[in-house]
C-alpha cells in the first residue's frame, strides 16, 4: 500500500498532488480569496485572511484521523495550483466523497481531471475504498464534465444548503463504484505513484 503522506504524480508530469502541507499555505490563500472559488465550493467569499492555514491545520489533523486526504494539487516545480481530496473516509463501508478545485488562473488545462482521476486511483488503490461519491451544483458546467469524464453516474438531484448561501441551491449527487472505476481505467495503478 503506497504511504498516503507522499506525493503522488501523475505521468506524464503535467501536475503533482503533495500531501497538504502549511507550506502550501500562501499560495492557495491567493487562490482562495477569487470569488469564483467561492461560487463552486463550500469555502466563503470574501476568505479570512488566515483562512487557508486553518484549513490545512484542521486538513493535517484529519488526515491523521484517517477521515480525509487533501493534496495540493502543484505544477511540476511550482506552487500550489488548487486541491484535490477525499472527505468523510469510512472504512467500514469502504466509502468516501471526492471534492477538487482549481485557481481561475488554470481553468481550461485539464487539471482537476487529472487530479481527481489521480485521488480517485489513491482513493480506490491506497485506502481500498469501494465506493467514492461526489456532489456538483447543476449550473457548475465544468466540475459536471470532469465527473461525467470519469465515469461518475448520477445518483440524485436535491437542494444543496450551505451556511454561506442565503438560499440551496440546485445540485446532483454522484457516485463512482470500484468495479467501474476499474473498469474503465485499466492503468489506474499505473496512473498514479508515491514520489520516492
Amino acid at each position: 500500500m503506497a504511504n498516503p503522506r507522499h506525493p503522488l504524480v501523475v505521468p506524464p508530469a503535467v501536475i503533482r498532488l503533495e500531501p497538504l502541507d502549511p507550506v502550501h499555505s500562501r499560495a492557495l490563500q491567493l487562490l482562495l480569496e477569487d470569488p469564483a472559488i467561492a461560487a463552486t465550493t463550500p469555502f466563503p467569499h470574501p476568505y479570512p485572511p488566515d483562512g487557508a492555514e486553518q484549513y490545512v491545520a484542521e486538513s493535517t489533523s484529519l488526515r491523521a484521523a484517517g477521515t480525509k486526504y487533501v493534496f495540493a494539487v502543484c505544477e511540476p516545480g511550482g506552487d500550489p495550483i488548487g486541491m484535490s481530496l477525499i472527505k468523510d473516509v469510512d472504512p467500514i463501508n469502504g466509502e468516501g466523497e471526492l471534492g477538487y478545485w482549481i485557481g481561475r488562473p488554470h481553468w481550461g488545462r485539464g487539471h482537476a481531471t487529472r487530479a481527481a482521476e489521480a485521488t480517485l486511483a489513491f482513493a480506490f488503490g491506497s485506502l481500498n475504498l469501494q465506493r467514492i461519491h461526489a456532489v456538483c451544483l447543476e449550473a457548475n458546467g465544468g466540475s459536471l464534465r470532469v465527473l461525467a469524464k470519469l465515469g461518475f453516474v448520477e445518483s440524485r438531484r436535491f437542494l444543496q444548503a450551505l451556511p454561506k448561501w442565503p438560499e440551496p441551491r440546485p445540485s446532483i449527487g454522484f457516485v463512482l463504484s470500484r468495479e467501474e472505476w476499474s473498469a474503465q481505467h485499466t492503468r489506474s495503478a499505473d496512473m498514479v505513484r508515491p514520489c520516492t
